[in-house]
């Protein structure tokens, strides 16, 4: 799977509020917006509680687009602390909107396919 292929499976996951199939995509150390949980029970009990706050209907997903890092960083700045170590480690940064919310969601390869391994919005 692509990068962009991921990205996308993520974020229909995100505005559908499906939290196992957006812990299936995480790595098993993932960065809520630089809150880092470990382990993959952990991952998906936060995406739980995350989209059960949340109300109203889905949400959709527009204006997605791939970014490399240094891409990110030329066209963003400097991103805030919390966000440093996350935007270091990713190999792909996928900017989207999700029900109206800028999403950035920092991907990173895994064997022959890509996995997320944080998000803030």
């Amino acid at each position: 799977m692509t990068a962009l292929a991921t990205a996308e499976r993520f974020l229909a996951a995100l505005g559908n509020r499906r939290a196992e199939e957006l812990a299936a995509l995480c790595r098993p150390t993932f960065s809520f917006d630089g809150h880092s949980a470990g382990g993959a029970e952990e991952v998906q009990r936060r995406w739980r509680e995350i989209l059960a706050a949340r109300a109203g209907p889905h949400e959709k997903v527009a204006e997605l687009e791939i970014l490399q890092p240094a891409e990110a960083l030329a066209r963003l700045g400097k991103p805030p602390k919390r966000l440093e170590a996350a935007l270091a480690a990713a190999h792909a940064i996928a900017l989207a909107r999700v029900g109206g919310r800028q999403v950035a969601l920092f991907l990173v390869r895994q064997g022959s396919g890509w996995a997320a391994l944080g998000m803030s919005d």
